[in-house]
């Protein structure tokens, strides 16, 4: 993983779509709005692009951002990125009231143990998975949480 934190980023992907391409990593760097010294640190693997950039990357490729991420990392914020939405892109598409930025960050960090059934669904259209999926990916990151030893968990879905 990247130093700036997304989940699964696979620079070598990127680095082959680009050379696949044909494109230079100042081609590319101008087509996906980002500055040429920022793509060669997301090539080399010294930072990952945020799920904003990574959208426009894969755009730039005619690649899905899920192309780039490694299929093995498993949690909410890996589903949320291979869509390439942003915490606010949820809360803004999901159609879940009242959700916002906070609650659903508490979800996908496993501070909250539980997600409604129906709000379970709505995110799952989202993120194009299962139901079953989700809540997997909900439980590993309750599970991650844990396992680092934070108790300031809530038990049910409320949300903050």
């Amino acid at each position: 993983m990247g130093r700036s934190g997304l989940a699964g980023w696979r620079p070598e992907k990127l680095r082959e779509a680009r050379e696949v391409a044909g494109l230079s990593m100042s081609a590319l760097a101008r087509r996906a709005g980002v500055s040429q010294p920022m793509m060669s640190r997301y090539e080399r693997g010294e930072s990952a692009p945020s799920v904003e950039a990574l959208a426009r990357i894969a755009a730039a490729l005619g690649k899905r951002p899920a192309d780039f991420l490694d299929p093995e990392v498993r949690g909410m914020a890996a589903l949320r990125a291979a869509r390439g939405l942003s915490q606010q892109d949820v809360v803004e598409r999901a159609g879940i009231p009242e959700l916002t930025t906070g609650a659903y960050s508490h979800w996908e960090t496993g501070r909250v143990r539980r997600i409604r059934n129906g709000d379970a669904e709505k995110l799952a259209a989202l993120f194009g998975v299962s139901v079953d999926v989700l809540l997997e990916a909900h439980a590993q990151d309750v599970a991650r949480r844990e396992a680092a030893g934070d108790d300031q968990q809530t038990a049910d879905g409320a949300r903050s």
